[in-house]
């Protein structure tokens, strides 16, 4: 690894609070020889300043004692990095702010009451914020900025959508750039704005910007167009990136395959990923271990952690998928038998095809690793390759709009039973070695694999459900109803077995097994199946009569 090479572990939840869990991944970093820790929540920056002409007494006074709390910890934090060379980088949502803000910046409101994205004082908050952080945190290596999401509190494209007004997007995204990056830069800081956007307009709008500023500001970059979609493309607009230093984001939690519930190795997609990256002339890479909709678990405690491990390894120059998890099986467990260790290792590299079939080609059908609420839900999101559209109108299932044919459903539905069989079987040969496995790996192993086959079944048969329903909606004459009716009865019998393994393991089943098979929500999706079976059922019927 080069020396100046950004390598990152990210913590995107609630524990970047949590003092044992994030000092324990600063153990994992400098072991592994990462250089970065990156703490991500949207108003990171609003929770540790407070600007403004805030009286310090009353509710300002606790207020900023919760604020002084969370910058020693912060300093605390960059002293134990320091250590071992690493740096803190914040990674926030911008612009945002706390409600208490209003008092001193009214202008923050427009004339309506809503949250004006176009008010000048966006700039000043964002700088004093600024200011604010590097003085009281002087040993922050600096900051990643997306200026660009819906998701900040104060979002352009929602105000644009709502008033529309126009807007010099390239002006307003430099002013704020501007704000963070001056103080910054004064004092030698970082300055990193990502990519992240929901269209490809504002997404190339952010990227030309960022390229303005001559290599002083970098762009942070996620390392498929989105988000972390198993199959999808490399996010080649970073070829677009001519003078920015770029870093590339990736994951290893499982926020789109399973989150660690199920295993989730992701070696051997990571090692053709960094290819991508040291074509682009990447200068960094850094990888997500947690997830902020699922607070507590992370990648380090479970068998995603291959992922961070893989990661260092493949920086180093390890490009052999097999060796880097065999020695994680050794690092990690202590494992010695050869011949375990090549079988375990070979049952995590084959589980990733069972978890990427949850996806077809560049088709997004799995909300956040669960299944949608209705196949129709699940139709939009193929369609928007999972972004949704609340605009779409009810009977817009056409299987040309997805690019399918008669041929691709059938080659789709091959692929499904496949990814179900060998999930099936990748348990059986668990199985067969897991007594001969230390206590911690058996415990991790056990339950991943144990419900690896509901995984790939309850997509398998959502999937199947989704495509026979558009392709009767659309007027094929397929209708299929025994294969629909199956769709819906076998996954009425996952929810069943699920819940009796959830109930079975009680305290000891982590939370995050409950919400990822819920058995209502899975049944909820298997209604609209069994809603949309007695629809067609009576159309078939009424067309034999005709």
């Amino acid at each position: 690894m080069k020396s100046d090479f950004f390598l990152g572990l990210e913590i995107h939840d609630v524990s970047i609070w949590d003092v044992k869990r994030t000092l324990h991944a600063c153990d994992v970093m400098e072991e592994r020889g990462y250089n970065a820790l990156i703490l991500h929540e949207n108003d990171l920056l609003d929770a540790t300043t407070q600007v403004g002409d805030n009286a310090n007494f009353g509710v300002a006074d606790l207020r900023w004692k919760k604020v002084s709390n969370r910058l020693a910890w912060l300093n605390k934090l960059t002293k134990r990095l320091d250590q071992f060379g690493a740096k803190l980088y914040l990674e926030i949502k911008e612009p945002s702010f706390h409600d208490y803000l209003i008092e001193s910046y009214p202008e923050i409101l427009d004339d309506t009451g809503k949250v004006n994205a176009l008010s000048h004082v966006w700039a000043q908050i964002c700088r004093e914020k600024t200011e604010q952080i590097i003085k009281n945190v002087p040993l922050l290596g600096g900051l990643i900025v997306t200026l660009s999401s819906p998701e900040a509190r104060v979002s352009l494209q929602d105000y644009i959508a709502d008033t529309n007004k126009e807007v010099d997007f390239k002006a307003w995204l430099s002013a704020l750039i501007d704000a963070f990056h001056v103080p910054l830069s004064k004092v030698g800081k970082d300055l990193f704005v990502r990519d992240f956007a929901y269209t490809k307009h504002w997404q190339k709008e952010t990227l030309d910007v960022i390229d303005c500023y001559d290599g002083a500001v970098g762009a942070s970059i996620k390392i498929t167009a989105h988000d972390y979609f198993p199959r999808f493309p490399n996010n080649d607009v970073a070829f677009d990136v001519k003078k920015a230093p770029k870093i590339f984001e990736f994951e290893a939690f499982g926020e789109h395959v399973g989150w660690g519930v199920v295993p989730n190795c992701r070696v051997a997609e990571f090692i053709d990923r960094m290819n991508f990256v040291n074509e682009c002339g990447g200068s960094g890479a850094f990888i997500r271990v947690s997830w902020e909709a699922m607070s507590g678990p992370s990648a380090l405690d479970c068998l995603s952690d291959v992922n961070v491990y893989a990661l260092s390894q493949i920086v180093n120059g390890n490009k052999d998928s097999l060796s880097i998890v065999k020695q994680w099986c050794v690092t990690r467990y202590g494992l010695q038998d050869v011949d375990l260790i090549e079988e375990i290792s070979q049952c995590l590299l084959e589980s990733w095809t069972v978890i990427a079939n949850a996806y077809m080609d560049d088709k997004v059908f799995p909300r956040h690793s669960r299944l949608p609420s209705s196949w129709q839900e699940g139709w939009h999101s193929m369609l928007t390759s999972g972004m949704g559209n609340r605009h779409l109108e009810e009977g817009y299932y056409h299987l040309d709009e997805i690019g399918f044919s008669k041929k691709d459903i059938s080659r789709v539905f091959k692929e499904k039973e496949e990814a179900s069989n060998l999930a099936k079987s990748l348990w059986q040969r668990v199985l067969l070695v897991l007594s001969k496995c230390p206590e911690n790996l058996q415990q991790d192993l056990s339950l991943p694999f144990e419900l690896l086959p509901f995984y790939a079944q309850k997509f398998e048969y959502g999937i199947k459900g989704t495509l026979i329903c558009a392709e009767n909606t659309s007027h094929d004459k397929g209708f299929k109803l025994d294969e629909l009716k199956a769709c819906a009865e076998n996954l009425e019998m996952i929810a069943n077995q699920v819940e009796i393994i959830i109930n079975g393991r009680g305290v000891d089943a982590p939370h995050t097994v409950s919400v990822l098979f819920d058995p209502e929500h899975i049944r909820k999706f298997s209604q609209s199946l069994r809603n949309s079976f007695d629809f067609f059922y009576k159309n078939n019927e009424q067309e034999k009569v005709a």
